[in-house]
């Protein structure tokens, strides 16, 4: 890992690094996010990287970024939209990013990216957008398309609440790869879902199997 004195991307002016770098990979990322080290597994997780930095403006703020690769777009949307906060703003950094009071959270590539500042201000919101920028910048990446999407009928559809659950969906073992969104209808809140198969026979032996085990548990 890099030494205190050194970034891993390049910083926006009047952000200096904090802390040295550090490197999780799969065997040790519960050290770094004890209890949601789960989600990334399962997701396709290759490697985080996470450094934190200050304001050289600021003595009080700090900002510390953490950049997952998911290895692909589409597990780095799961992530993203597992981990999406009700308060986000919707941003224009990437197709899929938005900011709360203290941070911002987007999907490049095959990266997500959370930057959170040790305070919500005025003062740290530019460099994080700096900061965000910077990476966009400098790290070649394909843009995450997640054309399933574009088969979720867009009447009554809830902004923002469309999702992929990589595994697991839903308490059951053998759904994977479950694309989601909420609507609105008539005041009533539902859930549409679905998860492509191979084959038509593929997917019936899944709709079954599900329905299955949603009986056999009441």
């Amino acid at each position: 890992p890099p030494s205190a004195e050194k970034s891993f991307l390049p910083l926006p002016h009047g952000l200096v690094p904090l802390t040295a770098g550090e490197i999780f990979e799969a065997q040790n990322l519960s050290d770094k996010i004890n209890g949601k080290a789960e989600l990334y597994l399962s997701a396709g997780f290759a490697r985080l990287v996470s450094q934190r930095f200050k304001d050289e403006r600021a003595s009080d703020l700090w900002i510390e970024a953490f950049l997952y690769d998911m290895t692909n777009g589409h597990n780095a949307f799961s992530v993203f939209s597992a981990q999406r906060r009700e308060d986000g703003i919707p941003l224009d950094l990437t197709r899929y990013s938005y900011r709360t009071s203290n941070a911002l959270f987007f999907v490049h590539g095959s990266y997500y990216v959370e930057i959170i500042a040790s305070e919500a201000s005025k003062q740290a919101a530019q460099p994080m957008k700096l900061l965000a920028a910077r990476f966009i910048r400098n790290t070649r990446a394909e843009t995450a398309v997640i054309n399933e999407m574009e088969l979720f009928p867009q009447q009554d559809l809830v902004a923002d609440s469309m999702a992929l659950v990589s595994s697991d969906a839903f308490g059951y073992e053998g759904l994977d790869k479950v694309y989601t969104a909420e609507y609105e209808i008539d005041d009533t809140g539902l859930m549409a879902y679905f998860s492509r198969r191979q084959t038509g026979d593929d997917a019936e032996k899944l709709a079954t199997a599900y329905r299955d085990f949603l009986v056999n548990f009441g």
